[in-house]
């Protein structure tokens, strides 16, 4: 069976290598354990150290990319993520550091319909204290009709395989990433429908349930099982700005880069 895996990378801009592990548990809690005792401060959102991927390629190098921008998501004084994110030529791609270190980057193909046929994400775990970041995951994944296919691999070594059947036309998201809940209000949008399937590949493979419902005053609310985040949104589904309305995480974008 065709995965596609290889040809993402080539066309989108995604870097070979990398390797995976099971998810460390601090990269699932950042939305729904913020209850838990902050970091310092001084902290902030950090990367593991040295960026870990090589410069963007293809559709996403600098010179093919029409919009590039961040969003941050804080609680209260704390910053908890931020994503920078850029847009090509039917490709999506963002970096998202987590506090305390862990770093998530996607790439995916975009489809003029909204739709996602593949990405590929690789997550680097906080740096060690003697700086290495063993536990590296990579995952690579191909939606196609009624089911998608993922390739899981830690740290290079071997990959597992697995197919699940999903509803045709569902996405991918990771938490916390916005860049994606703003792909999910696009195609939202683009098909006219409220009720989404999402395909969470780094939380264990969950399929999670969502609706899209749009609010007066350019806002949509994304309910999902364990989060609903009610966003404003422009005329062509740019989010600006939100809340996570259980936890009050706030989203923020700073001004985007046209290119």
């Amino acid at each position: 069976m065709p995965f596609g895996f290889d040809t993402v990378r080539a066309t989108h801009g995604y870097p070979r290598g990398g390797g995976g592990t099971a998810l460390p548990v601090a990269i699932l809690l950042i939305v729904s354990g913020c209850g838990r005792a902050p970091a310092p401060a001084s902290a902030g959102a950090r990367g593991p150290g040295p960026e870990p991927a090589p410069a963007w390629s293809g559709r996403l190098a600098d010179g093919a990319v029409t919009e590039r921008g961040r969003f941050v998501i804080t609680s209260g004084p704390d910053t908890l993520a931020v994503e920078e994110y850029r847009h090509g030529d039917a490709a999506f791609g963002s970096v998202l550091r987590l506090r305390g270190g862990a770093t998530i980057r996607t790439v995916a193909g975009v489809g003029r319909d909204g739709r996602i046929p593949d990405l590929s994400i690789f997550v680097w775990p906080a740096a060690g204290p003697a700086g290495g970041t063993a536990g590296t995951l990579e995952i690579d994944v191909a939606f196609a009709g009624g089911f998608v296919a993922v390739r899981r691999s830690v740290d290079g070594s071997g990959s597992v395989r697995e197919r699940r059947d999903v509803p045709p036309g569902t996405l991918p998201w990771t938490n916390p990433s916005v860049g994606l809940l703003e792909l999910v209000v696009r195609r939202a949008r683009a098909a006219g429908v409220g009720a989404m399937t999402l395909y969470d590949a780094v939380g264990g493979g969950r399929v999670l349930e969502a609706t899209v419902t749009p609010v007066p005053s350019d806002s949509v609310v994304i309910a999902l099982p364990s989060a609903e985040f009610r966003l404003a949104v422009d005329s062509a589904g740019r989010v600006s700005g939100g809340v996570e309305t259980r936890s009050g995480l706030v989203i923020r974008r700073d001004p985007a880069e046209a290119r």
